[in-house]
């Protein structure tokens, strides 16, 4: 996030979920993090996310980019919340290996919760 005073807020929510004593290693793993979302995925290991939330700003033209570097950071089982204007279908997330697990429109808003594409299991009998 880069504004300080959303900063200051999502802090003090993270600071209320660590007083709720949630099982390891969830308490050492939830980072709020100032700064350009995009270049912050990018740092971050591959697959090392369970959870990431995007919501640039509709007329910034970020979707691709943020969604890209979500999937790369993301962890097998993990989920990408994404607000965006419009709907977001699997066939628009197949470039980055995402589908679509639950979508909903309120409003002006299009929520979506994304997972990788499963991958097929190998068969080992001929």
């Amino acid at each position: 996030e880069k504004d300080s005073a959303l900063v200051v807020q999502l802090q003090k929510v993270r600071t209320q979920l660590l007083a709720l004593e949630l099982p390891e290693p969830v308490n050492q793993n939830l980072q709020i993090v100032r700064g350009e979302g995009v270049a912050a995925l990018r740092q971050v290991a591959p697959e090392s996310q369970d959870v990431i939330f995007i919501d640039p700003p509709f007329d910034g033209g970020l979707f691709e980019t943020a969604l890209a570097a979500a999937a790369s950071a993301l962890s097998p089982r993990g989920a990408i919340y994404l607000e965006a204007p419009t709907a977001w279908t699997d066939a628009l997330l197949e470039p980055v290996n995402l589908i679509v697990f639950r979508h909903l429109k309120a409003g002006a808003v299009h929520a979506h919760v994304l997972h990788k594409v499963p991958v097929p299991a190998l068969s080992l009998t001929p």
